[in-house]
């Protein structure tokens, strides 16, 4: 499609066989960041002169938790209608609004309709998320994860496994409700493979940041230890 997402018309056969071949061939190919950018946590420790030790931190209470709900929801919120925008439309959009920098959420009052066409709200998000029609936080994949490390942590503790967060994607998280490199691993899954090679095969978007944006429980949970929130 000309801007982001899914074409509405499926690849044929050939072309995802022909896919499937390419990642496959690539997957055979040496990594050359492999020694650089380890993926197990002892050799990662290795390459870590200063491995942060714990330090003295007050105790989770319920505000700070709270807090750090409202704050990673009202930050999501403030994204999804501009998501997969340029930063150049997403301030023309909110200077339009007399909204930039931002001081509240995106709204479509005041936007002339030619910079709306030329920078269209995120379909999914735009009924939901813009200031005229927000009605709490509407659901969002990037608020989904983090309400599934928290049931992880409920169910399994802080000893928690790779399988354990593969055993709670398969009975919680819908595949409908995933994307790029989630839904790769999602299917991997599905079709019955195990960590980890869940995560790696055939899926190119295996380096993208959908991880590194959604663990922020685990260091609301380990305040003052990053090394433990890793």
């Amino acid at each position: 499609p000309p801007r982001a997402g899914a074409s509405a018309r499926p690849v044929s056969p050939r072309l995802r066989r022909l896919a499937e071949d390419l990642l496959d061939e690539l997957a055979r190919l040496p990594c050359p960041s492999a020694d650089a950018e380890p993926t197990d946590i002892d050799r990662i420790g290795a390459l870590c002169p200063d491995w942060p030790s714990p330090r003295p931190a007050g105790a989770v209470s319920r505000a700070r938790l709270e807090a750090a709900w409202l704050g990673r929801a009202a930050g999501c919120l403030l994204g999804k209608p501009v998501e997969k925008l340029p930063l150049t439309g997403i301030r023309r959009l909110g200077r339009a609004a007399g909204n930039w920098p931002p001081t509240s959420y995106f709204t479509a009052r005041g936007v002339p309709r030619d910079l709306l066409a030329a920078y269209p709200w995120n379909r999914r998000s735009a009924p939901t998320s813009l200031a005229e029609n927000i009605d709490g936080m509407p659901e969002d994949d990037d608020l989904n994860y983090p309400l599934l490390n928290l049931l992880l942590l409920q169910r399994h503790g802080r000893a928690f496994t790779t399988d354990d967060v593969a055993r709670l994607w398969l009975d919680e998280l819908p595949p409908g409700r995933t994307f790029t490199a989630e839904r790769i691993a999602h299917r991997n899954l599905l079709t019955g493979l195990e960590p980890p090679d869940t995560a790696r095969h055939r899926n190119p978007f295996r380096e993208w940041i959908g991880a590194l944006i959604r663990a922020d429980v685990h260091g609301w949970t380990n305040p003052g230890d990053p090394a433990a929130a890793a």
